[in-house]
């Protein structure tokens, strides 16, 4: 029986022959659930010093016992969100913000 090999113009192997590391365990999604995990575990405040660009929440409805808090950020877009802080305390508040995108 006649079996046809793969074409391999280029002569790569066929297999994973180099480890790759694509950086994706410091990726910032992984970051923040890792310096975060205190606050999604147990509700304990956190303040992280990050730099961060273009933020984008779309369609989100957060409860939070004191709003949500922008510090520093460059390039804010939010669509749809709900913040629902307790009494008295504003749901949004941006310090040192730049480019900032709100509608419904």
């Amino acid at each position: 029986m006649y079996k046809r090999q793969a074409q391999n113009p280029y002569g790569q192997t066929l297999h994973q022959s180099v480890a790759q590391d694509h950086g994706l365990d410091e990726a910032l999604d992984q970051v923040l659930l890792r310096e975060c995990a205190a606050a999604v575990e147990h509700g304990t405040p956190v303040t992280l010093n990050l730099p961060i660009q273009n933020v984008t929440l779309e369609h989100v409805a957060i409860q939070a016992k004191a709003g949500m808090r922008f510090e520093w950020v460059d390039g804010i877009t939010l669509r749809d969100v709900t913040i629902e802080p307790a009494s008295g305390n504003p749901p949004i508040i941006f310090e040192h913000c730049t480019d900032i995108i709100q509608s419904e």
